[in-house]
């Protein structure tokens, strides 16, 4: 049996996904090379597929979700505000933290998109998820892989195939957790099997993928309310192309000052070849503001080898290779760099949750998490309901997210604050 393509690893449990959101029981074994090469790859050359159209991002079918115009108004947070903020930093309890800090607001009704515009989470008294309707900061948020058909390089951006995944996992689970007014591109993505390709085809659709991407954070940061913070989210194929935003977009530019932070989640990241190479930094705590926050989740014991093999051959943003350089792996659980952090820090993991089903509460204390040569271990092994979409082997790329929803929830709010009281 071939060995797995260690890049299109992160990509395949997508493909699982829609296969599991669609039918009530399935039974998927292959996972070797070869047998996803035929299965997901394009059979004909990018060079003869005629791009779909591009995306226009002045309009609203452009946006898998966007902040309705009528809830930003007169949001920038007042003095009075960011001293509350600043004397709530001081508690410890994120409960009693929350209910403070958003005690003025006017409570949504649920956790879920709606009307295209995120329902922020919060925590009210009884210790269920409520939304807030005014968070102080934008988020702009690029969607994993969605699109597996091997009939396109690059999706229609408003591909019917890939809505359902993008709408009620990557929305509904992912970005959900990253408190503010969501600001989430559809774009022409490349499709699963690009990651699988050897022939170089699928670097060129990722590219392509990328010009949307672009496009989409010059609107971003158009339409956005200038004096306020935001944060960047990207995960597997999106961190992919958050990485590259970072060098292209971020660094050198004035409204560098106001990003809160980068969650790159699920795609390695080097300190010294990509983030060093474009004067970005890792984040060091919880509080730190401007930098950059990564993590791929695996299960201790599980087989990295080839994964690190190709992090070692692969380029940076430097454009030297990555071998012998650092991978960055951010402990979600104490927001330090290669840390080690046991279960009794896991604020709340909130199980994987597609459908119209409303997201559960979360199970606290969970897992522990571990760095250890860039990757991220959480013991002790997760049950039943945390392994179906598990790529084998250990890797829990699916989960990277809600295994720590709530710690990432808290975060954001923690450096919103930091943000908020410091600017």
């Amino acid at each position: 049996m071939a060995k797995k393509n260690p890049a299109a690893i992160f990509l395949i449990l997508f493909a699982i996904l829609a296969v599991v959101v669609g039918l009530s029981k399935v039974m998927l074994s292959v996972f070797d090379t070869q047998a996803m090469i035929m299965a997901f790859v394009p059979k004909h050359p990018v060079a003869d597929e005629v791009m779909p159209p591009a995306p226009d991002y002045t309009k609203a079918e452009a946006w898998a979700a966007l902040p309705n115009e009528s809830e930003q108004v007169n949001i920038e947070p007042l003095q009075e505000e960011k001293d509350l903020i600043a004397n709530l930093k001081k508690l410890q309890a994120l409960q009693e933290t929350i209910k403070e800090i958003y005690s003025d607001y006017e409570p949504i009704e649920n956790t879920s998109t709606k009307d295209g515009a995120t329902a922020v989470i919060s925590i009210d008294a009884a210790g269920h998820l409520r939304g807030i309707s005014n968070p102080l900061h934008d988020v702009f948020f690029i969607h994993p892989t969605t699109y597996m058909k091997p009939t396109q390089w690059n999706a229609a951006f408003d591909d019917a195939s890939a809505k359902p995944m993008l709408e009620s996992i990557a929305l509904k689970n992912m970005a959900v957790a990253f408190d503010g007014y969501l600001h989430a591109p559809r774009y022409r993505q490349a499709t699963t099997g690009a990651f699988y390709d050897q022939s170089g085809q699928g670097e060129i659709a990722k590219q392509r993928a990328y010009q949307d991407i672009l496009a989409a954070y010059d609107n971003f940061m158009e339409r956005r309310d200038t004096n306020r913070p935001f944060t960047l989210v990207g995960h597997s194929q999106g961190a992919l192309h958050l990485l590259n935003l970072l060098k292209d977009r971020v660094t050198g530019s004035k409204e560098r000052s106001h990003l809160i932070a980068a969650y790159v989640i699920g795609w390695p990241v080097s300190i010294e070849e990509d983030l060093d190479a474009i004067d970005m930094k890792a984040c060091e705590n919880e509080n730190e503001v401007g930098c950059v926050i990564s993590w791929m989740s695996f299960a201790v014991g599980a087989d990295t080898t080839d994964l690190k093999t190709w992090y070692d051959a692969s380029i940076g943003l430097s454009g030297k290779p990555r071998a012998a350089s650092t991978m960055l792996c951010t402990n979600p659980l104490n927001w330090v760099i290669g840390g080690d952090a046991d279960a009794g820090l896991n604020k709340g993991s909130v199980v994987l949750t597609p459908g119209d089903t409303p997201l559960p509460e979360p199970v606290a204390n969970l897992t522990g998490a571990t760095c250890k040569d860039g990757f991220l271990f959480v013991s002790p092994n997760l049950g039943p309901e945390w392994q179906v979409m598990d790529l084998g082997g250990g890797n829990l790329h699916f989960y990277d997210i809600n295994l720590y929803w709530t710690n990432i929830w808290s975060n954001t709010l923690t450096r919103e604050a930091t943000w908020v009281t410091t600017n």
